[in-house]
Order: C-alpha cells, then sequence, then structure tokens
C-alpha cells in the first residue's frame, strides 16, 4: 500500500498545521488580478516611455528599463519629470508584489489548511475582548496567523511547505529547516548589532558597572535624537 505523502509541518511554538495542494493556477490567476486592479485605477504599472527621433523624421516610444535611467542620469539628459515617473513607476511594483504576496498568503490559507477556528480559540478570542470577522473566510485567516503562523519564521516556512504541495511534492520539514536556515541567518544578520549592544548592557548591568536610569540611554544611539543604530531601520526606510 502506498504510503501517504506528508501534508503537515510543526510550527516554531510546537503547533502542527494541516495542509492539502492548493492550485497554482488559482495564485498565478490570483496574482494576475491584483495587477488588474491596480491598472484599472491608473496606477504606474508599465514603465514610463521615452521618445526616440527616426533617421527618416517622427519618433518612436520605448519603455524605460533600469539600464536606460542610469545611462540617461550619467549623461544628464534624464528630465525631473522622467525622473519622478520612474520612481513613481518602482513605488508602484512594490505595492503591487505587497499586495500579490498579501492576496496569495490569504489564498493559501483559505485553500490550503485543513484546520479551523477552534471552540477553545474562539473563547480565548472572547476573553481578550477581540472583534472576530464574522466572515468565515477571514475568521480562518485570522485564526491560522494567531494560532500557527506567529512569526516570520513559521510564515516562510509555511509558504515553502505550499509550494512543495503544489509542486506535488510532500512537505519535507528537514528540507524546509535548511532552506530557512539562511533566511534566520539574514534576519540574525540586520540585528546582530543590537543584540551585541543588548549583550553588553546587561553583562555590564550584571557586573554592577551601570546604572540604568528612565530615559534615553548615553553612547551610541543615545543622545537627544533617540535613535538605535542597529542595522535595521535602514533597511526599514529603505
Amino acid at each position: 500500500m502506498k504510503e501517504e505523502p506528508n501534508r503537515e509541518f510543526v510550527t516554531s511554538a510546537g503547533k502542527v498545521i494541516h495542509l492539502q495542494p492548493v492550485a497554482m493556477r488559482l495564485f498565478t490567476d490570483t496574482d494576475a488580478e491584483v495587477e488588474r486592479e491596480f491598472v484599472k485605477v491608473g496606477k504606474p504599472v508599465e514603465p514610463p516611455k521615452y521618445e526616440v527621433p527616426l533617421g527618416g523624421g517622427g519618433t518612436k516610444s520605448w519603455y524605460f528599463d533600469k539600464e536606460t535611467i542610469a545611462s540617461r542620469t550619467k549623461d544628464g539628459t534624464l528630465t525631473d519629470e522622467e525622473k519622478e515617473a520612474w520612481a513613481a513607476h518602482q513605488e508602484c511594483l512594490k505595492s503591487l508584489k505587497a499586495e500579490q504576496n498579501e492576496r496569495g498568503t490569504v489564498v493559501a490559507i483559505i485553500e490550503g489548511v485543513m484546520d479551523e477556528p477552534t471552540e477553545d480559540w474562539l473563547a480565548r478570542m472572547k476573553f481578550y475582548g477581540m472583534k472576530l470577522p464574522e466572515n468565515p473566510y477571514d475568521l480562518k485567516v485570522r485564526y491560522v496567523t494567531y494560532e500557527f503562523l506567529r512569526t516570520p519564521t513559521d510564515m516562510a516556512a509555511f509558504s515553502s511547505a505550499t509550494m512543495l504541495l503544489c509542486a506535488g511534492m510532500e512537505v519535507d520539514q528537514t528540507a524546509i529547516e535548511a532552506a530557512l536556515e539562511s533566511f534566520r541567518d539574514s534576519v540574525r544578520g540586520r540585528v546582530g548589532p543590537l543584540l551585541e549592544q543588548l549583550a553588553q548592557t546587561l553583562a555590564r548591568r550584571r557586573e554592577g558597572e551601570l546604572d540604568v536610569q528612565s530615559g534615553v540611554p548615553e553612547g551610541p544611539g543615545g543622545g537627544e535624537s533617540g535613535q538605535v543604530d542597529d542595522g535595521i531601520r535602514s533597511d526599514e526606510q529603505g
């Protein structure tokens, strides 16, 4: 008898989430629908164009790309209007990708997660005073994100598991963990300076060398600005 493929994985909180394959076509169609919505409301999904004179007279329109922008910036022929149009296009692409990712996650949860909100979870949310959505699909998304996908690592593992099932393979927890190790390394790299500073502060406190008072600490990240150079701020704002 053929063994059933594994369709579950364990989250960082030790909770088992049960999955089923989702049609890959549903994800691609969802992405296309989001793009159509952006175009419909006039967002600059397409790159801006520029005109090139033709030898026999007239002009021809071409789309800007990164190479063209760099070249015309270097030779000083890029106008302020073109620069603003390109910047607006880039921001639009970021928003488009974010919306597609968010919509794709919703699809993956509703179509791919077998677990449904439990009475215990509903009771806990009521105890916390949480106002839960009445729509069953919204409720399921809220349940899965609250109960299972509690950390960025959980979300990345969920996406990996979903893609494995979409490709006709089983959920391989070991393979997912190996793939996510690079994800963890990147996160550690960004927060490393902050963690190191915290570790040094805690060590100084234990040794009695630091008298912690309220307010902004002195040293790097302290002073009047109140900013902490933790290696994260530039990523978030960039």
